[in-house]
């Protein structure tokens, strides 16, 4: 008995509910989209710009990272050294990825010595040490028989156990040595032999490689901005600014995120533009008459305004997770307005109060429970998961609350058109 009595003091409550938005549709709906209006003036007068796309990897991580706050801090005191621009050259010829990587170091020299770049990792910065110690290298030259005195000065430093790094060093080095001192270090610049003859393995291999299936050379330079590339236009700054050419390319990671970004929002217009044209299509076959599909899709449009009303008021930004919460919520959210026109069509007599009684529990209880769904990730330690449960919990209620206050009144001016 107290079972039913609690049910039936619900269905009491619910039927009243109903039947005051049955009796009061079109008001309930010029109520709610006057204050959806009011709001957007509210808001866009406050110089609230769009969302913006945050496409930095770091506000996307867990909560409370060490590394990202370590990161953090490495960045406010040493600038950007975490994510070079990779200058490449590429030709079938080495001395000709040498000579074009030569040609951008006047500019990027500038750019390190105007603060535009923190740091620079090129092969010619070990020049700079060969001609530092050129008048030593001359002088060493002018043996006779630089392969003996070498032999002489290794012995000596193998005899002294205190010379042992040295010695060790020089035997390893020895042949790379001789060829240095046969070399005319007076060039404007080495070629590609040159280079690996002086410089150590590990040095040369960080900075030249060649592809022995198609036989093409790389150099590398590596820079270091000191503004982090976020966007095209830092992109686009950095080509003009190096002059950018054919034998020159330009690559990674901040490049590819920065890329990312604009294909992301491309394919996201695409892909949002293809599932809004999808639905109209689907609806224009179902029912046929345009205004009755414009009456069907206005629930979902006035919920992704609102979301996007939500995001510029509390400053969140699109970033690579929540940016697919729009196709989602246009595809989920229409659901509630679906149900609601199926049933007033299917009811002759087309009593809101009728259709609500019937369809609004399921509406209700359907888009309760997918809002919990995402909601959950509201809990969750990642940023970008967290966003994306927001977005779409925001945009499910929100279509939930246009489908039960906004659609019946919307129904209601549409019965009466078809009345006249």
């Amino acid at each position: 008995r107290s079972k039913y009595k609690i049910k039936s003091s619900y269905d009491h409550k619910y039927n009243i509910w109903t039947r005051f938005i049955g009796k009061n549709c079109r008001s309930i709906t010029v109520f709610i989209i006057l204050f959806f209006v009011i709001a957007s003036y509210f808001v866009f007068s406050k110089n609230t710009g769009f969302p913006e796309f945050d496409n930095r990897l770091e506000n996307m991580a867990y909560i409370n990272n060490k590394g990202i706050e370590v990161q953090k801090k490495i960045l406010n005191k040493f600038g950007n050294v975490f994510e070079p621009i990779n200058i490449v050259a590429k030709s079938k010829d080495p001395d000709e990825v040498v000579k074009n990587l030569q040609s951008k170091m006047p500019v990027i020299n500038d750019g390190l010595d105007k603060g535009y770049f923190v740091r620079v990792e090129s092969i010619f910065n070990y020049l700079s040490f060969l001609e530092t110690n050129k008048g030593l290298l001359d002088k060493l030259r002018e043996i006779s028989n630089k392969q003996r005195a070498l032999d002489y000065v290794i012995n000596k430093l193998k005899q002294d156990d205190s010379k042992k790094e040295e010695y060790e060093f020089l035997e390893s080095e020895k042949q790379r040595i001789l060829d240095l001192l046969k070399m005319d270090i007076s060039k404007d610049s080495f070629g590609f032999e040159e280079f690996k003859k002086v410089l150590p393995q590990f040095i040369f291999n960080k900075f030249f490689a060649e592809d022995k299936k198609t036989g093409d050379y790389y150099a590398i330079t590596y820079i270091y901005p000191k503004k982090r590339i976020e966007k095209d236009e830092d992109i686009n700054a950095i080509k003009n600014y190096l002059d950018i050419d054919n034998g020159i390319m330009l690559t990674g990671l901040s490049l590819m995120v920065g890329r990312l970004e604009t294909v992301l929002k491309k394919e996201f217009k695409f892909i949002t533009l293809f599932v809004a044209i999808a639905l109209l299509v689907v609806l224009t076959i179902i029912y046929k008459r345009f205004f009755h599909v414009c009456i069907c899709l206005f629930p979902v449009m006035m919920g992704i305004a609102s979301v996007l009303l939500v995001m510029m008021i509390f400053k969140i930004k699109f970033n690579y997770i929540n940016i697919v919460a729009f196709p989602l919520i246009i595809g989920m959210g229409i659901d509630d307005a679906i149900y609601m026109m199926q049933h007033y069509f299917e009811n002759s007599d087309r009593n809101l109060f009728a259709v609500l009684k019937q369809t609004g529990k399921a509406m209700i209880l359907t888009s309760l429970t997918t809002m919990m769904g995402f909601g959950s990730l509201i809990y969750t330690q990642h940023k970008g998961l967290m966003s994306l449960g927001i977005i779409v919990f925001i945009g499910m209620g929100a279509c939930l609350v246009y489908s039960l206050f906004v659609l019946p009144g919307l129904l209601s001016i549409c019965a009466k058109k078809n009345e006249k």
